[in-house]
């Protein structure tokens, strides 16, 4: 007589006088089914590292920004030091970000913005950006205005209205004097015309 119990990976097949037994799962061998003979099955890579198996063990190749055994280690981008200047480095998911000192600027704090003030782009809404003497002037379009052509143009406030209104009345006014002219010129001999029918027949 015999009982079984199941034990993952290892059924284990209990006798009365022999030893126990191990019945191994598919991927498992050895006495007690300690050996893995694919130890990629159980998908040990994470963050979508890439399982290759090797004897009896496995091996992940990690993603950028990850690193260890199974890929569980974020890489510390900024252990090398990337900013520049005393800039402040911040460990991101495969990426860094520098917290840059005045005057520096850039990807590592590489950009003195002092020498070169159009360097962080700052004028808006695809403005030309000139630098001057350690500062910058931006050229705006029609529609922006401000330092950085930011703020949209109030051409009430420039006076500009009056500047297109004041042909425009002048044009609405001639069409008026001209379309007046052209009534004038056919009403006053069709006028004359029904007098004088009108006299000839009384």
């Amino acid at each position: 007589m015999f009982r079984t119990e199941i034990h993952k990976p290892c059924v284990i097949i209990r006798r009365r006088v022999v030893h126990d037994h191990c019945a191994c799962h598919h991927g498992y061998s050895g006495k007690n089914c300690e050996i893995v003979e694919n130890a990629c099955m159980s998908h040990p890579c994470a963050r979508g590292g890439t399982c290759h198996k090797v004897p009896s063990v496995f091996q992940c190749h990690c993603p950028a920004g990850w690193s260890g055994t199974t890929c569980a280690i974020d890489t510390d981008e900024c252990e090398s030091s990337p900013c520049a200047h005393s800039g402040t480095c911040m460990d991101l998911e495969n990426d860094f970000e520098c917290i840059c000192s005045p005057p520096w600027s850039g990807k590592t704090c590489q950009i003195d913005v002092k020498s070169d003030p159009c360097s962080t782009n700052p004028c808006q809404n695809k403005a030309m950006c000139h630098s001057q003497s350690g500062d910058f002037t931006c050229t705006c379009s029609d529609v922006y205005q401000g330092k950085t052509c930011s703020e949209l143009r109030d051409y009430c406030e420039t006076n500009e209205c009056q500047d297109y209104l004041v042909p425009v009345l002048v044009c609405v006014f001639r069409v008026l004097c001209l379309a007046c002219i052209a009534v004038c010129v056919w009403w006053t001999p069709k006028k004359k015309k029904d007098r004088q029918e009108a006299g000839l027949a009384s």
